[in-house]
């Protein structure tokens, strides 16, 4: 039976990275992007601002949800509905909110743009994001990919392969940083480059939560696995890969601890509502936050004259929007279209 403690910490940790990301987006981006020096002057730079590194843990959670979800589904195809539903109605509709409010607010809308958005992969069509933050998407689309192949022709996901896989694709990251090897977007995307060993790290932190099925032997490897990915983490400060610097290092190293402190059981504090709450949010606020909250903040600083008091209302903002969006569409589109799929499959 699956702990539900153990879930709640992981959705209040997606809480947490959640906000982190809002808050780096609304501060020290905000203030680069839009030019004002002053408020350059108050918070750190992007590399700096430890918000932005909320990303990286969204991707190790990923690796230990996708990792429960494919072990929990009878099938690819079952595993492929549940993501799908998960995933792209949500997705669909902050496309279509942020796409309008840009309309209407900075008259910019390119059908073809919009379309080539919806697949959740526009630069592989030669697009360009209409939200900064879809960026990661392609990567976690890619993961899942990885993940249901491996099952479907192993009807498992074996930990060897996985490792040998990951640690593989880990060591090319760093020969191609080391020897200056060009490698296009769309390889380094396909190939997780340069973030593979954070969903690799996941996948084990989950082994290790089910580590009752787990010999000491392989419970004492996995850690040193982990030990290992933290050093391919460490490693990646001298490369040319924007995200890798030593605050994103420790951060990374922050969060590994984090995670073997929740699947031991002694993050207790984490299943707060108000953490709990933001996890359930925290795909919509991460998908409908960037462009728009941009909007909102010089919209607001425009009639109001000051940024602090745009900021907050705009944050407010945000995350009213991404309540109504779980409640009235991620929620229920997900089980709506879950079902009629799964459905669809045994006619």
């Amino acid at each position: 039976m699956i702990n539900k403690n153990r879930l709640t910490s992981l959705d209040a940790l997606r809480g947490i990275a959640a906000l982190g990301v809002v808050l780096y987006h609304f501060t020290s981006l905000f203030a680069v992007k839009f030019n004002y020096p002053g408020l350059s002057t108050l918070f750190p730079s992007p590399s700096l601002n430890i918000g932005r590194y909320g990303v990286e843990l969204f991707f190790i959670i990923s690796g230990f949800v996708i990792s429960m979800s494919i072990e929990n589904s009878n099938s690819v195809y079952h595993f492929f509905v549940s993501r799908f539903s998960r995933l792209f109605p949500t997705f669909w509709a902050a496309v279509c909110i942020s796409s309008a409010v840009i309309w209407a607010f900075n008259g910019q809308f390119d059908i073809v743009v919009f379309f080539k958005n919806l697949t959740m992969i526009p630069s592989f069509l030669g697009a360009q994001n209409i939200d900064g933050s879809y960026w990661t998407l392609a990567y976690e689309l890619f993961f899942y990919i990885t993940i249901a192949t491996l099952f479907f022709f192993f009807k498992s996901v074996p930990t060897k392969l996985m490792v040998t896989l990951g640690g593989g694709i880990s060591l090319l990251t760093i020969m191609a940083s080391v020897f200056d090897l060009y490698l296009d977007y769309k390889i380094k995307a396909l190939l997780l480059i340069p973030h593979v060993h954070l969903f690799l790290a996941g996948f084990l932190f989950y082994k290790l939560w089910k580590s009752n099925k787990l010999h000491t032997a392989q419970t004492y490897t996995t850690y040193v696995l982990l030990a290992a990915l933290i050093i391919i983490q460490w490693l990646l400060i001298e490369s040319d890969y924007s995200r890798h610097n030593v605050i994103s290092s420790i951060m990374v190293t922050v969060f590994f601890l984090v995670m073997i402190l929740v699947i031991k059981e002694r993050l207790s504090f984490l299943s707060h509502p108000v953490l709990v709450y933001f996890g359930t949010i925290s795909y919509s606020l991460y998908l409908i936050h960037q462009e728009v909250g941009y909007i909102f903040i010089n919209e607001l600083i425009n009639i109001t004259s000051s940024y602090w008091l745009s900021m907050p209302l705009s944050l407010l903002a945000v995350v009213l929007i991404a309540d109504l969006m779980y409640r009235f569409i991620e929620n229920p589109s997900n089980k709506i279209v879950k079902r009629y799929l799964l459905l669809f499959q045994s006619k």
